[in-house]
This record gives structure tokens, sequence and C-alpha cells, in this order.
């Protein structure tokens, strides 16, 4: 392992896991649990790649991938959960669903862990000189492959519908999240096609430190969990005052459930400035909420 690659590493362990005491103190809001659960297993997963990437020997090897299937197996599932959580959605507070969850991550990790007597999961590990060893990846493997990026690509699904029918204020929050996911599932993809990276090494770890700085960057300029829609939908709208969102050059960004029906016709209001707008404003005046500011 080179001195570049094992430094990317380590900080693919310390974002993460910096990332996570900062949400775990700072924040209490809808999806902060599972992603400071996910942010644990993604540092662990880097600690474990550290480890598999300083030795060549086969039995340690073995050892340090068993130990990151942990991660592999915790982080697409609770990747859901946070997605699901942040979003609102009706099925990720469902005890079913995590006790689907969590029996599908057990035997995994099970099959993984009795590894020796069957050969499933890695049938054959072939030794490098000067190099990774390579592992054959056996159909307990691509099972767990297959059904770890079900879970990926239904959350980017979540995301990425939440995105197109979102209003613009939460776009800049949820782009960054689906950016952090990218990073790492293009690594995935690489990896496991063998297009990238020395052979036998797995990627996927290294990107980690820039999805953290995703994240980070999220939660500092876009305010990731200060609003967030869930809290939205269930406060704003629910305000019998009327709420008109402004853009910081004064123009109307959104109004709530109150303000549309005052408004007449609230198509005309989006990107005017307000104060056109609010010429016409029936009594009694309206509260406006500068996007970007905090009450």
């Amino acid at each position: 392992m080179t001195p570049t690659t094992l430094a990317v590493l380590c900080a693919s362990t310390a974002v993460p896991l910096a990332l996570c005491l900062y949400i775990r103190r700072r924040f209490a809001t809808p999806g902060t649990r599972p992603l400071v659960l996910m942010m644990l297993a993604v540092a662990w997963w880097g600690v474990t790649a550290i480890g598999w990437g300083l030795t060549s020997a086969v039995p340690l090897s073995l050892l340090w991938a068993s130990a990151q299937f942990v991660a592999i197996v915790a982080a697409p599932p609770l990747w859901l959960l946070f997605i699901g959580q942040y979003i609102g959605t009706s099925w990720s507070g469902s005890r079913r669903v995590l006790v689907a969850l969590l029996s599908a991550a057990l035997a995994i990790l099970l099959i993984v862990a009795t590894h020796p007597w069957h050969g499933w999961v890695w049938p054959n590990v072939v030794p490098q000189d000067g190099g990774f060893p390579v592992f054959d990846h056996g159909p307990a493997f691509w099972l767990s492959a297959a059904y770890h990026w079900v879970l990926l690509l239904t959350g980017i699904t979540v995301l990425f519908r939440a995105i197109q029918r979102s209003r613009r204020e939460f776009r800049g929050q949820l782009v960054p999240l689906l950016l952090a996911v990218l990073l790492p599932v293009v690594a995935n993809v690489f990896y496991l096609t063998g297009t990238a990276g020395p052979a036998g090494f797995d990627i996927t770890p290294l990107t980690f430190a820039f999805s953290g700085v995703l994240l980070t960057w999220a939660l500092y300029r876009k305010r990731l969990f200060d609003l967030i829609p869930v809290a939205r939908d269930a406060m704003v709208d629910s305000l019998s005052d009327a709420v008109v969102v402004l853009d910081p050059a004064r123009r109307v960004l959104d109004l709530n459930a109150a303000a549309r029906q005052l408004a007449g016709n609230p198509a005309e209001w989006f990107g005017r400035p307000v104060d056109a707008c609010s010429r016409s404003w029936p009594t009694p005046r309206s509260i406006l909420l500068p996007a970007g500011r905090r009450r």
C-alpha cells in the first residue's frame, strides 16, 4: 500500500467518525440516528481496509475481509433508513421493515463467519508476489452484493424522486446527499468489475473521505438538518398564520397553505419580489421568512 493510499484511507476513517460525533451532539431530527450509525459503519470499513491493505498473508487478509463485512452489511440498510426518515416516508419507521433488514444482515454475517466450512463467500484466494491477495467471489458474495445494491438503488431512487418534486430551497440539501452516495457506488462498480485500482484492492473505502466532506458541506452551508422536508411539512404547513419564504433578494420561494389561500393565485408569486406581490395582500399581513436565515 502506497503512503498516499494509506493517507486517504486514514482520512476515510477520521472524517466519517468526526462527522458522526458532531451530528450526534448537535442534532436530534429525523434521520440522524441511522446516519450516525452509518458513519460508524463507514469508519469501521476504513479501519478494516487499512488492516487489509497492510498485510499480504492470506489468513490475515481473510480475517480483515470478514471483519469488513460488518460495515458492508450495515451501510446500505442504514443509508436506506436515513433517506426514508429524512424524506418522511411511512415505511422507514415500520417495525417490520427494521426486523427484515436486521434479519437479512445477521444471516449474511452468519454465512461470512462460517465461510471456512463451506467456502461460499470466497472459494479461492490467490496470493500475489508483492501485491494484494486476489479473492475469487463465490455465490454468497454475489447474492449479498445484489441484495445490498437493491437497497442502495432503492434509497437513490427515493432521493432522486424527492429532488424532482421538492421545492427549490430543499434541492440544495438533497443534491449533496445524492452525490455523497454516488461516489462510493461508482467506486464499488469499478471494484466489482475489476476495472480500477490494483488487482484485489477495493477502492470503495477511498471515496468515504470525499463523501464525508460533501456531507459536512451540506451541514454547514445547506443547513442539512436545520430545516428538513418532513419537518417543514409538519410545522410550516400546519400554521394558521400565512408564511412566505424569501430568498436573499426578497423573491418569493414558497408559501404555506394559509398564504396560498390568501394569495388567490400563488403561481403568480413564485420568483417575484415580495414587495410587488404584497401590495395587494389582504389583512392580516403575512409573516415574511428570509430563506437561509434563522428566525
